[in-house]
């Protein structure tokens, strides 16, 4: 490698970032940088480095550089309003979106982001017009959900359950076995979906093998309005802490939550028809992206069979 190749380097530093070996990331970039201090994405990449290793600080500092290099950095707006957001101060954090919907209007995650914030500081009615620009499902959609479900062969006539098992953080994910022994005490009258994005097919791919009853598995299927079209059909939303639950909460879903190196309180719907369960572990709610005992012990403190307990109570009671 030239030491002076500036976007070999960029690469590189990218392909670590994907192999989880972020302390090599950053001398990349460091020297990218002493030989071009304009280059913004090295700002960038070290700032995404800073964030997995939970220096919000750092990372806001580096995103701030790499948008005074370049002003119209559209995913350095985000990520800082996602960390501004994480760190309590979504008033900061407001108008890094704003920012971001002004510079890319077309992408939808932003106004989820800002209904995000808007539910943190308070503003639900704003919040819930900004899930709706997103989720305003178009009449091509009209009848999705009951062709969908007659071609999984899925009686709607019954309760459904609906699992989006994987989140952005591996350690607030609950784990195969746990979902599955949940899954396989629950009334056999209960129809059970499970649903995630292409990159949770393995994932998801196991549950369905380790559990004994019938779960349709429809990830990777739907894109996010088809997947907003199914929410408004089913009974309840079993999920972690995930965008998902924020499309539930928009579309008035009932939502079943689990949490553990987060909490509901900060991060969680803000509004009724709302249930989570929170672990009871001596360590939870660290808000780190990886567990730093590398346990994930938060989340593995939550027992099944108080996850299908609840799960059998909400179905049970009429919409």
């Amino acid at each position: 490698l030239n030491p002076d190749a500036i976007e070999p380097r960029i690469s590189r530093a990218n392909i670590l970032f994907m192999l989880d070996r972020d302390a090599e990331v950053v001398p990349d970039c460091e020297h990218i940088l002493e030989i071009d201090p304009k280059k913004a994405l090295a700002c960038y990449l070290i700032a995404k480095s800073k964030r997995t290793a939970d220096d919000k600080i750092g990372a806001v500092a580096d995103l701030t550089k790499a948008i005074a290099l370049k002003e119209d950095f559209t995913d350095a707006y985000l990520m800082r309003a996602r960390i501004l957001l994480s760190m309590q101060q979504a008033t900061e954090a407001l108008p890094d979106v704003e920012k971001a919907i002004t510079l890319a209007p077309e992408e939808e995650t932003s106004y989820l982001l800002r209904g995000r914030i808007h539910e943190a500081m308070g503003n639900i009615d704003a919040a819930a017009a900004d899930y709706q620009l997103v989720l305003k499902l178009p009449p091509a959609l009209d009848g999705f959900a009951e062709s969908f479900f007659h071609r999984h062969a899925l009686d709607a006539s019954r309760k459904i359950l609906l699992v989006n098992p994987w989140t952005s953080w591996p350690d607030k994910n609950w784990g195969i076995d746990r979902y599955a022994a949940c899954i396989d005490v629950l009334p056999k009258e209960i129809e059970i979906m499970i649903c995630g994005g292409p990159g949770d097919r393995d994932n998801n791919a196991a549950i369905v093998h380790s559990t004994c009853r019938r779960v349709i598995d429809i990830t990777g299927e739907t894109t996010l309005l088809e997947l907003a079209a199914l929410l408004q059909k089913i009974d309840l939303l079993l999920t972690g802490d995930t965008g998902t639950l924020h499309i539930a909460t928009a579309l008035n879903v009932r939502t079943l939550s689990l949490w553990g190196p987060t909490r509901p309180e900060k991060y969680g719907p803000l509004v009724s028809g709302h249930d989570f369960i929170c672990s009871e572990n001596e360590c939870h709610n660290c808000n780190k992206t990886r567990c730093r005992y590398q346990t994930n012990a938060c989340m593995k403190a939550i027992a099944p069979d108080i996850v299908s307990k609840k799960i059998i109570e909400l179905l049970a009671e009429e919409k």
